[in-house]
C-alpha cells in the first residue's frame, strides 16, 4: 500500500507539472530505477552432489539512457547472495605409521567422514548493456505505453564466500605383542570453516517488459540470464533472474 501511494504521489505531481509547463519541457533520454527478485544458479562443478540449491534474493540499482530508434543503454549495480549444502557422506581413511600405544609403535588409521557442508556465497555484481525496444519497431495501437526490451550485455561479478563443514573422526590403532594386546579408539566431531574470494565476467541477456503508469514513471518485469565466461572454479555456469521494478524518467 505504501508504494502504491508513492507512484501515486509522484504520477500526480508529475502529471501537474507536465501540464503547467512548456511544450518544449518533456522528459529527458535519462531515468534511474530499482528492482528486486528472486534467483536461482546451476552448474556448480565444485558440488556435484549438491543436495539442497536455494532460490535467493537480489536487488539491484541502476540508470538507462534513450538512444535514438529505440535503442538503450543501461548499467547496474546488484547484490545475490548463493546458497547450498552438500549432505552427501565423504569417507576418507588415512594411515599414520610409527604411532605409540602402550609402549610399543604400530600404525594409527583415522576415518574421516564428512556430514554436512554448508556454503554462502556474496555476490556484488556491476553490468552494463543495450537494449532494444520491440515496440518501436512493432507497436501496440490499443497499448501505446507498453515496450518490451531485449538485449545483450556484459557484467563482472566478484564473490565473497564461505564453507563450513562437520566432519566426524574415529581413530584406531592396535599394539599386540607376546603378552600384551591394546587396542586405542577414539571418536570426536570438528567444524572446519573457510573463506575465499572469486571473480568472473559473464554474459548477460535480459528480457524486460515494461508499462508507462505516468509520463515520469515506469513498472517493468524482467528475466535475465547471465552466462559466466573464463568461469572460476568456485563460480556457477549460470545464473537465472526475476525481478520486478519501476523506472523513473527525469526531466528536462
Amino acid at each position: 500500500h505504501t508504494l502504491i501511494a508513492l507512484v501515486a504521489v509522484i504520477c500526480s505531481a508529475t502529471g501537474l507539472r507536465a501540464q503547467t509547463s512548456n511544450a518544449l519541457s518533456g522528459l529527458s533520454r535519462w531515468s534511474v530505477q530499482v528492482e528486486t527478485g528472486v534467483g536461482l544458479f546451476h552448474g556448480l562443478t565444485t558440488s556435484p552432489s549438491m543436495s539442497t540449491r536455494q532460490v535467493v534474493p537480489i536487488w539491484r540499482l541502476g540508470g538507462d539512457y534513450a538512444l535514438h530508434k529505440g535503442l538503450h543503454l543501461g548499467g547496474e549495480v546488484g547484490y545475490m547472495r548463493m546458497k547450498w549444502n552438500d549432505t552427501d557422506i565423504l569417507d576418507r581413511i588415512t594411515s599414520t605409521p610409527n604411532y605409540k600405544v602402550n609402549g610399543y609403535l604400530t600404525t594409527l588409521t583415522t576415518r574421516m567422514a564428512r556430514m554436512d557442508n554448508r556454503h554462502n556465497a556474496h555476490l556484488y555484481q556491476l553490468q552494463v548493456h543495450a537494449n532494444y525496444d520491440l515496440m518501436h519497431r512493432w507497436p501496440i495501437q490499443q497499448l501505446p505505453q507498453f515496450h518490451l526490451f531485449t538485449g545483450l550485455g556484459i557484467g563482472y561479478i566478484h564473490a565473497k564466500a564461505q564453507e563450513e563443514g562437520i566432519w566426524a573422526y574415529k581413530e584406531e590403532a592396535i599394539s599386540q605383542t607376546d603378552q600384551n594386546l591394546t587396542i586405542y579408539s577414539h571418536a570426536y566431531v570438528e567444524h572446519k570453516s573457510q573463506h575465499s574470494r572469486w571473480n568472473a565476467l559473464h554474459l548477460t541477456i535480459p528480457v524486460r517488459a515494461a508499462y508507462d503508469l505516468c509520463p515520469h514513471m515506469s513498472l517493468f518485469a524482467k528475466a535475465e540470464y547471465q552466462l559466466m565466461l573464463f568461469k572460476h572454479s568456485q563460480a556457477p555456469r549460470g545464473i537465472v533472474t526475476a525481478t520486478l521494478g519501476l523506472q523513473y524518467h527525469l526531466g528536462r
